[in-house]
């Protein structure tokens, strides 16, 4: 009888393992990073150069950029580091999954917890909804920072037209 009772975890023990080995593999991604940023639009919405944060915080060299991002449906972010850019990534409306690790994690609006970009992220990010997704994003840069593609848009703000940001397809805001 003490024989069945071992027989029996263990054939529940294989079937959790099977179960979790399984559950584990489908979250691997079979999707491969694009060469380049696919459908991505970008407006710049502020910036706290590095004059403010070295009066404010003594903080020299960076500065601190807010951001819109939209990824069109099927669209994608190439994939980057963040080694010398870390931020933090809010999504305010759709949907988008990170791949870390060739691990996905979806990042719906719904999710009330910010996408945290620290020193060791490597990832990269699609969209497979029908819907575009625009998140908020805030980075701290290198203050010497320079866009290698950009184009210069004007935005409409409450308090009148100012300049922003767009990026396109194939560009770099790395």
């Amino acid at each position: 009888m003490h024989s069945i009772k071992i027989k029996t975890i263990v054939t529940y023990l294989t079937v959790l393992g099977i179960g979790l080995y399984i559950g584990f593999a489908q979250s691997q991604t079979q999707r491969q990073p694009p060469a380049e940023h696919e459908g991505v639009s970008v407006v710049a919405l502020g910036v706290l150069p590095e004059s403010s944060l070295k009066a404010q915080i003594g903080v020299s060299g960076y500065q601190l950029e807010l951001r819109e991002v939209t990824v069109a449906p099927g669209g994608a972010v190439a994939e980057h580091s963040h080694a010398k850019a870390p931020g933090l990534v809010q999504t305010i409306s759709g949907s988008w999954i990170e791949v870390r690790d060739g691990v996905e994690r979806d990042y719906p609006a719904t999710r009330k917890s910010a996408l945290v970009e620290d020193e060791s992220v490597v990832h990269w990010l699609y969209n497979d909804e029908a819907e575009p997704v625009t998140v908020i994003v805030c980075r701290i840069r290198p203050a010497d920072f320079r866009l290698s593609s950009y184009r210069e848009t004007f935005i409409r703000s409450d308090d009148g037209w100012q300049s922003g940001t767009a990026y396109t397809r194939g560009t770099s805001f790395r």
